[in-house]
């Protein structure tokens, strides 16, 4: 629930609608709807509007609401970390990707998120063959089983990012 402080409203501008939660911060259908579909949120608009309320009660009179502040509220590896894990795949340097996997590991990110979003981009990638992806689908879930077993999360991440490095095309 806002607080009282805080009025809802939405509001037509021409062709684009925002979602204004106060004077000072509106956030376009565009960053909501590409939120909702392929962000933490999938689909769910409840957790959609929990979202956006929550990034108006944290950061709403700090400025317009950004996809920064919404991958910090919803708990998602920032893009940046992630496209660089992504780089460092296609280059097949696995010192660079095990400096990232460090890296997420102690900004507090869970192995769980981590499998999710490389399962994501590999699902998403078309430069890595079925066969490549079914590899790497299985070292997921063999990561994911031995992380929920107990090991070693920053192992488990380092097994599959080798995986990738094995399967994905250099260019």
């Amino acid at each position: 629930m806002l607080p009282d402080s805080v009025s809802s409203a939405i509001m037509s501008h021409g062709s684009l609608s925002l979602w204004c939660l106060d004077a000072q911060s509106c956030v376009s259908q565009r960053l909501i709807m590409s939120q909702c579909e392929c962000g933490s949120i999938g689909g769910d608009m409840r957790r959609a509007v929990m979202l956006f309320q929550s990034c108006v009660i944290c950061y709403g009179s700090k400025g317009p609401i950004t996809t920064d502040v919404l991958e910090g509220i919803s708990g998602e590896i920032p893009s940046l970390l992630m496209k660089s894990l992504w780089i460092s795949a296609k280059q097949k340097d696995f010192a660079a990707m095990s400096g990232i996997i460090v890296c997420i590991m102690l900004q507090g990110y869970s192995a769980t998120c981590c499998l999710s979003n490389i399962h994501d981009a590999v699902l998403a990638n078309t430069m890595i063959h079925d066969e490549g992806k079914a590899i790497i689908f299985e070292a997921i879930a063999a990561a994911d089983k031995n992380v929920s077993d107990g090991a070693n999360a920053d192992l488990q991440l380092r097994a599959v990012c080798s995986c990738i490095c094995e399967r994905r095309p250099s260019q």
